[in-house]
């Protein structure tokens, strides 16, 4: 009798512990979707080393080691990750958490990664693009307001043959692209980023001469960034 008494006339739980109740089972809950989206991280294909031991050169983007880096996958993002990126596979590795496997994650569900601070995005070209760009994980150099600088990092690879026996050679394959109006340009001179962006181009041709602008294969990628870069100050400075 008292103890019924008691709990029928014992006082509602305060408003503050309502509410922390409430953010600790959002909490777990948040946490049981990332363990199990952890899992799905690392279920992919198990990736095999195709390079030979006698290999000159590898597959990978700047290492052949792992490195740092995040990947938004399946919509969620994982940071503080070892990952490698095949070029010449274009797949995203990351390292199993309690084997020495590698996987591969499944391309069409990774949004962006970012690898020792170079940030990349996954480009599905639609027929209309098809003839310029191929599905695939490009390099985001740049990106103001509609335009964008692109980097499509491949390996080449060939079998060459020694004195003794035949090795593995691999090389790096760089293309670049500008993102004008949702169109997509092949560039790879001053000449066809000139072309690209012709409704400034006098404008360009002179900054790219004051600033003595390379275009070769060293200095590309810079020399793009900084023309679109100087391109995107031009068109804001209008539009004010």
């Amino acid at each position: 009798m008292w103890g019924t008494q008691a709990l029928a006339q014992a006082p509602a739980a305060p408003a503050d512990t309502t509410l922390l109740s409430a953010a600790t089972e959002h909490m777990h809950r948040r946490y049981r979707e990332a363990l199990g989206s952890s899992a799905a991280l690392y279920s992919g294909v198990q990736y095999v080393n195709y390079a030979s031991g006698t290999a000159q050169g590898h597959q990978f983007f700047k290492s052949k080691n792992d490195m740092r880096g995040s990947v938004h996958y399946d919509g969620y993002e994982f940071t503080d990750l070892a990952i490698q990126y095949d070029a010449k596979l274009d797949a995203l590795l990351v390292n199993s958490f309690n084997s020495p496997a590698k996987f591969r994650l499944v391309d069409e569900r990774v949004k962006h990664f970012v690898i020792d601070g170079h940030r990349f995005v996954r480009i599905v070209a639609d027929s209309a693009a098809a003839e310029v760009v191929s599905t695939g994980y490009y390099e985001l150099l740049f990106e103001g307001g509609p335009l964008q600088v692109l980097a499509k990092h491949g390996k080449d690879l060939q079998t060459r043959m020694g004195q003794r026996m035949s090795y593995q050679e691999f090389t790096d394959v760089d293309r670049y692209f500008l993102r004008k109006g949702g169109a997509y340009h092949p560039v790879g001179s001053k000449g066809s980023a000139l072309a690209v962006l012709n409704d400034r181009k006098k404008e360009l041709k002179k900054y790219a001469a004051e600033q003595k602008l390379k275009f070769g294969k060293e200095t590309r990628a810079a020399a793009l960034v900084q023309l679109a870069q100087h391109y995107h100050r031009l068109t804001q400075a209008t539009a004010r």
